[in-house]
């Protein structure tokens, strides 16, 4: 039995030594081969190990694919947006119009004032898009055209007469003038935008249900605004120098265009059957020059439609513009929502939909004027306050 054992060890060392033997003399061989190799094949391989080499399911593209392909496509969506802005109150209610405590000259002021601001509805709008699909990794470039303009109102009315029991202070006056009261204010808030955008991006997989599609950009935002206030008080309702009727009229307006670049990254979890989840966001810096800023207030008697006579004083036409003011603005944008797509005529041609919820904000873009003192008149402020957009938006593209 020992000499059966040591035979079988004696045959497994022998195997094993056969084994290295066998390894070594193919190392040496192939280190031989590599060393006939001549200096610069050498050299050559080695700068192709060192370039990184990228496997094809690294960022494996998740672009639409349709047979026999132009590479195009062309999208629309309709927007049912809300415009709202900061800073766009219309005028404080009191409760002490007359103002006369009895006592000669003494005034009584009412502390407890009520505030009313501007309503926000919804408007439609649009957006219009071209994209192609570039012969280089499957980049897409993109270019869109969104239009959307508004128009919002707001008044406020009290009772009139020598009787009046409130009286409305407006907002927005010039200084001196800021002490009338009246018995009704109106005031209309008109918005319109035009924005254009430039888009390269590139959808690649994550996982196996989520694509990706981060974009570098450039957009260009025109951007107008108007706020016209009309206030009316009727004759000796109020205080002691409103002896006639009297009519104010405000009108601001606000010019402006921006350039900057932008990112934006959005993504897709694909539910099954056509069917997704999206989300995408995007934020962008823009170089925006005011070519106009303007204020004008008329205060005119009803009967005559002259500038109002307070005792020998007239109150003649307020001017006020200011032009070429350069700044920076960010904007960001967010739109989350359900989307479904198919192929069709033999997958030639696929068509899809979309329906999200968009918010966006432009930070700082209110620029009309506000005075803030009775005794300097160069004293002007403009409350920078945000201009936000949100609401519905319902998308649909076309691939060929």
């Amino acid at each position: 039995m020992g000499y059966f054992m040591n035979q079988k060890q004696f045959s497994m060392s022998a195997f094993l030594l056969a084994g290295c033997s066998l390894y070594a003399a193919e190392s040496q061989a192939q280190l031989a081969a590599n060393t006939d190799t001549t200096t610069s094949e050498s050299s050559a391989e080695c700068i192709m190990m060192q370039e990184p080499e990228m496997l094809g399911g690294y960022n494996y593209s998740a672009r639409s694919r349709v047979a026999c392909p132009v590479n195009m496509y062309v999208d629309a969506s309709l927007v049912y947006w809300q415009a709202s802005q900061d800073d766009m109150n219309l005028g404080w209610s009191t409760n002490y119009p007359n103002g006369d405590t009895g006592g000669g000259d003494d005034k009584a002021f009412d502390t407890n004032l009520k505030g009313t601001s501007m309503d926000f509805d919804y408007h439609p709008g649009f957006r219009l898009g071209v994209g192609g699909f570039l012969g280089h990794d499957d980049w897409d470039l993109h270019a869109e055209y969104t239009w959307f303009h508004a128009s919002n109102t707001k008044s406020i009315s009290v009772e009139g007469g020598a009787a009046a029991t409130k009286g409305v202070y407006t907002s927005l006056s010039f200084p001196d003038w800021d002490g009338f009261l009246f018995n009704s204010s109106s005031g209309k808030w008109k918005l319109g935008m035009d924005i254009a955008d430039l888009d390269l991006g590139r959808w690649y997989y994550l996982g196996t249900k989520v694509q990706i599609h981060p974009t570098i950009g450039v957009r260009g935002a025109w951007i107008s605004q108007a706020y016209n206030m009309n206030s009316i008080a009727v004759e000796g309702a109020f205080l002691d120098n409103q002896a006639a009727p009297i009519r104010s009229v405000i009108r601001q307006n606000t010019h402006s265009w921006g350039v900057g670049p932008k990112v934006s990254l959005e993504g897709k979890w694909n539910l099954g059957c056509g069917f997704r989840l999206f989300g995408n966001g995007e934020a962008d810096l823009l170089y925006t020059r005011y070519t106009k800023m303007s204020f004008k207030q008329d205060m005119t008697d009803l009967l005559t439609g002259l500038p109002y006579d307070d005792d020998g004083v007239l109150y003649y036409p307020v001017n006020i513009s200011q032009s070429d003011i350069s700044c920076v603005r960010t904007h960001l944008d967010l739109n989350l929502g359900l989307g479904w797509g198919t192929h069709f005529f033999s997958d030639k041609y696929k068509i899809d939909f979309t329906a999200g919820y968009e918010m966006q904000v432009f930070f700082d873009q209110n620029m009309f004027f506000s005075f803030r003192s009775t005794n300097m008149y160069g004293s002007v402020d403009t409350p920078n306050g945000n201009l936000y957009l949100q609401g519905l938006t319902i998308s649909s593209s076309f691939d060929f």
